[in-house]
């Protein structure tokens, strides 16, 4: 155990352990004094301290204590936490999120920082903890006689050209940082690595290097011999069998690793024409922090083609890969989590090789009968249903050049028809103040699947407590799909009043036989508030009148019109210089 440790000593007043001698200057990685102060001011007075607080998701305010604080970082590692219940050693514990995570789920947990005030932080994150130990030190420092069953480089790799250089030695720091890493592991341990794939697709749609803040940074293989650097999928793969791992197996956590909200698994390579999982990484994007406010193509679209191609796990965002000496073996093709709840409904989602979808509560918490709350959580399995999510259809219609209101009144009739089955109605047309079971609460497009041999519904887990009126279903609907949709590409339309959301909503109701008064909206939205704030205790306020009605989806950047523009002009100069040729060859 570290108590025996000779060469560290207990900080009395953090409870760190430090070694012998030691500088706090020594190790200059810092998000900043004052982001450092904030996390550390938060934690102090944050009751609930778990990896799944959803009192700290509440206190995040900007990108950096999002990062820290999200309970969407341990979803990176709950797929495999079957396998974390040993010794783990966490190298570059930051200020303690996934530290956490670790202590929950392990017997025992050291966790290495070279930062003084990380270190402090990861150990107030963790107090109540008696199986997580921190010691800051320099990695390259460390040692322990006593091997581990997991050792963890999470968002650590990427920098070992910064902070794993040796004097004179030319062996590669990336690998030198893997042997070392290695020296750490039992026979039979793993080594779990995540970092950004340089080659993801966000990053060829702009997003900014995540180290060096350049845009197409990494695909270009702008790094230095004194930068971070990250890799490709095959160039990772290379570094690991030259630091001497037998067998690697790659997880996909998307959006990114940083904070995700999926994980996909190598298996599904060989299940991709199978099971249809493109809505995963399609909708991953509404939930990234670092989105740019431009992007070259609709990421959302692409996700679709390439998940077609089996693409995806090459064009991956970020990497979690597990190594050892013997192949890793999955049960499951994919997990999903929503998590940013409060806690007694934040669930996991299970994909499995036999086509089912298990669902499971995350926290084990007791609900009492009698408690009064207009809705209610169901979880149960459900068999996979492989097709065409219709919400997702109607983000490419709106991202066609040339769209009209017919496509999508036709669109919207899909979802009334196939509602009107899914609840036996046998008229011409619902009525808006027709009642209905409140179990359709959420049998919206998002979660309608368009199969060969019809349809289906899934994910009706939310069950309002008593009826509901078609009009509601219907609002939540509309207001689910288009508010997801951020661009919409150009159209025969010329005024441009007629983009705002409310405004295509309108017309698309009454193309539809239906007619809504803005008023109704209104107090749709005041609904839907209610619905949320029983779910997450919270709802992001916001101006409900008609200015908010009237949010506009940006057009989308069409880089065929600068290309048409570009062939203009070229074809312009051509003909200059032809005329030129021949009045001199007169």
């Amino acid at each position: 155990m570290i108590n025996n440790f000779n060469n560290y000593v207990i900080d009395p007043t953090s409870n760190v352990y430090l070694p012998n001698n030691f500088d706090v200057s020594s190790f200059v990685y810092s998000d900043g004094d004052e982001s450092e102060k904030f996390l550390r001011d938060t934690i102090l007075s944050t009751k609930d301290i778990s990896s799944t607080s959803y009192e700290l998701n509440q206190k995040a305010k900007d990108w950096v204590s999002s990062y820290h604080l999200s309970s969407r970082r341990s979803n990176l590692l709950r797929p495999m936490r079957h396998r974390l219940q040993g010794r783990v050693l966490e190298i570059g514990g930051g200020c303690g999120a996934i530290t956490r995570y670790l202590g929950e789920v392990a017997r025992e947990v050291v966790s290495v920082e070279g930062g003084f005030s990380r270190a402090v932080i990861a150990k107030l994150r963790c107090r109540d903890l008696g199986n997580v130990k921190i010691v800051c030190d320099n990695i390259s420092n460390f040692r322990d006689d006593e091997k581990y069953d997991v050792v963890t480089l999470i968002g650590v790799l990427e920098y070992a050209r910064i902070y794993f250089q040796k004097e004179n030695s030319t062996i590669d720091p990336v690998i030198s940082l893997l042997q070392h890493a290695r020296s750490f592991l039992k026979e039979d341990g793993i080594l779990l690595i995540a970092i950004e794939n340089k080659l993801g697709l966000k990053y060829f749609a702009g997003y900014p290097e995540d180290h060096l803040g350049i845009p197409m940074a990494g695909i270009e293989g702008l790094y230095t011999e004194k930068s971070a650097v990250t890799f490709g999928k095959k160039e990772l793969t290379d570094k690991l069998k030259s630091a001497g791992f037998l067998y690697t197996y790659f997880y996909y956590p998307f959006p990114d690793y940083k904070l995700p909200t999926s994980v996909l698994c190598d298996d599904l390579i060989e299940y991709h024409d199978k099971i249809n999982l493109s809505y995963i990484p399609q909708t991953s994007e509404l939930y990234d922090l670092q989105k740019p406010e431009f992007t070259t193509f609709n990421l959302n679209l692409v996700w679709e083609e390439v998940y077609k191609n089996n693409l995806w796990n090459e064009l991956s965002n970020s990497f979690l890969v597990l190594s050892g000496n013997y192949k890793n073996v999955e049960s499951n093709i994919a997990y999903h989590y929503s998590i940013n709840r409060i806690e007694k409904f934040q669930k996991e989602i299970i994909f499995t090789k036999n086509f089912k979808v298990n669902k499971n509560f995350i926290n084990k918490i007791e609900v009492d009968p009698n408690e009064y709350a207009p809705f209610t959580l169901t979880l149960s399995e459900e068999e996979y249903v492989n097709g065409q999510n219709w919400e997702s259809k109607l983000h490419r219609i709106l991202n066609t050049p040339g769209w009209t209101f017919q496509t999508l009144s036709d669109w919207l009739r899909v979802w009334i028809d196939c509602f009107k089955k899914q609840i036996s109605y046998l008229g011409d047309q619902i009525p808006l103040d027709y009642m209905i079971e409140g179990k359709y609460l959420d049998a919206i497009p998002r979660n309608l699947i368009l199969t060969e041999n019809g349809f289906q519904f899934i994910d009706l887990e939310w069950n309002y407590k008593g009826s509901i009126s078609f009009k509601q279903i219907m609002f939540r609907a509309i207001f689910t799909s288009f508010f997801s949709n951020h661009t919409i590409s150009k159209t025969a339309m010329e005024k441009v009043s007629d983009y705002k959301n409310w405004n295509l909503i309108k017309k698309v109701l009454i193309d539809s036989n239906y007619w809504f008064h803005n008023d109704d909206f209104l107090n749709f939205v005041d609904q839907e508030m209610e619905f949320q704030t029983v779910i997450s205790n919270h709802f992001d306020l916001v101006k409900i009148n008609q200015d908010w009605l009237d949010i506009s989806s940006s057009f989308r950047q069409d880089y065929r019109d600068y290309h048409e523009k570009d062939r203009v002009i070229q074809s312009k100069d051509m003909t200059l210089e032809e005329k030129d040729r021949v009045i001199q060859s007169k």
